[in-house]
Formats: C-alpha cells, sequence, structure tokens
C-alpha cells in the first residue's frame, strides 16, 4: 500500500512539474503576473498577452531607406527616429499576423 502512494505521489509530481506555463512566451521575454493576470514583456516597457505568435520583422522606412526595428516591434509609432510613416511596410506576413491580432494594429 506505502508503495502505491508513493508511485501514485511521483506520477503526481512529474506530471505538475511537465506541464508548460500557462504564459508562453517570445525569446528574451518573460511572463510576468500582475493585477491584470498574465502578460509577457522585456527589458523594456512592453508587454503582450499571452500565448502570441512571434511578429515579423517591422521595416520602418527613414528617408525612403528600410530600418528593421528589434523582436517585439509591431509598427514604426513611438521610436526615436521619425519614420516617413507610422506603420511596419506591408508584407502578407504582417497582414496574416494583424488578422490574427487585430487588436495591436495601430489606430490612427
Amino acid at each position: 500500500m506505502k508503495f502505491v502512494i508513493v508511485l501514485l505521489a511521483s506520477v503526481l509530481a512529474v506530471t505538475m512539474a511537465s506541464q508548460p506555463h500557462p504564459c508562453q512566451c517570445w525569446p528574451d521575454w518573460q511572463p510576468e503576473n500582475d493585477a491584470q493576470g498574465w502578460h509577457c514583456v522585456p527589458k523594456s516597457e512592453k508587454s503582450f498577452s499571452c500565448n502570441v505568435d512571434p511578429p515579423p520583422t517591422c521595416v520602418c522606412k527613414d528617408k525612403g531607406k528600410d530600418v528593421s526595428l528589434p523582436s517585439g516591434e509591431i509598427n514604426c509609432l513611438g521610436q526615436i527616429t521619425k519614420f516617413d510613416k507610422d506603420e511596419c511596410e506591408k508584407t502578407a506576413e504582417w497582414e496574416s499576423w494583424y488578422q490574427k491580432y487585430p487588436q495591436y494594429r495601430a489606430q490612427h
């Protein structure tokens, strides 16, 4: 009987330890739980909901020249540089990502 209890406790411990975190984040981002619930945060002040696919690379234009922004940037707003327009260069990848996550599209 003691063996069955030990076996059951071991199985339960392994099962609990092997389940993924409820908040999956992009590389170099980490889950954070605050009063508003779980979300993903980098080393800066931005955050994204959990379990969101990483966005494509955002390419902005600075006087006609391409500038690739760091991972996690989803528009050309709020940057030190004032870009030619507010949105990333339109690609099929971006349109697909925004169809899946319309809440992240820049609103004007």
